[in-house]
């Protein structure tokens, strides 16, 4: 468990993504000369509008400073990219008056679960990747996909950062993104994925027959539906484990004070 400077927006950032930020307000200020004295590191945590708070807003990821992009105004204003490395659930809380209410959290990292490969496991994880990735390069080549404006991407080329690639790419809302964030299970995240391709794919009059004829589509259909059964009938599965109640509680609180810096646009 490590404390972390929490920065919460109306966004949320995914390990190997890329977000452009430009803050303003006093206590994130205060986190960004802390984070460039020190260890150039923070979290982001996504916040909603409503003063209600699920389960998965307390999953968030920590944002490692460009340091090459970092400048501060006149105004002491900062701008600077950020790259998300690791993804945390937020165990506790607490401000810091001496930095303008700065929230710090104590967090846990974690990770997809592993499996041995090879495995069934591990086999129909290579199957929706493959599958998946086919489905987004096609949709990039009809124009429904923008991988230039949608991702700036520096993760690996393992399942599971292909996985967020993937859920980073696609042309949804920050709630449906942190969805596929608080997963933990890298096969889940695909399957979810896909099935929000193929979604685009009949909203855009993409044709994917060609794509579908190289695949076994049969198999595909068998593998998500599985995967998919077993996350809606058994509420462990696939879910980052996070506390309850209490903690989920002040951590409203906390949030429901904070405003969030929004990220810049591509196009600012």
């Amino acid at each position: 468990m490590i404390e972390l400077p929490l920065f919460f927006m109306d966004a949320c950032l995914i390990p190997g993504a890329v977000l452009s930020l430009h803050i303003f307000e006093p206590r994130y200020k205060a986190m960004m000369a802390k984070c460039m004295q020190g260890v150039a590191r923070f979290g982001i945590v996504k916040i909603r509008s409503n003063a209600q708070q699920s389960e998965s807003e307390i999953v968030g990821c920590s944002a490692e400073i460009v340091l090459s992009t970092a400048r501060e105004t006149e105004e002491g204003r900062w701008f600077c990219d950020v790259v998300g490395r690791k993804r945390f659930v937020v165990l506790d809380c607490h401000g810091n008056d001496d930095l303008h209410g700065l929230v710090f959290g104590k967090v846990n990292f974690v990770d997809d679960v592993s499996y041995v490969t090879p495995s069934p496991e591990s086999v129909e994880t290579k199957i929706l990747l493959e599958y998946g990735r086919d489905l987004a390069f096609r949709s990039y080549e009809v124009g429904a996909l923008d991988f230039a404006k949608a991702s700036r991407w520096s993760g690996g080329d393992d399942d599971m950062s292909l996985s967020f690639w993937l859920a980073c790419i696609l042309p949804v809302s920050w709630d449906v993104k942190q969805q596929l964030l608080v997963l933990n299970s890298t096969k889940l995240r695909l399957a979810q994925t896909v099935l929000l391709l193929e979604g685009l794919g009949r909203s855009s009059s993409i044709d994917f027959s060609a794509i579908q004829k190289r695949h076994n589509l049969p198999i595909l259909k068998y593998v998500i539906k599985n995967v998919m059964t077993k996350f809606k009938s058994d509420h462990s599965f696939g879910r980052v484990p996070v506390a309850r109640h209490a903690v989920l509680n002040r951590r409203c609180r906390l949030q429901n004070e904070a405003v969030a810096d929004m990220p810049l646009a591509e196009d600012d």
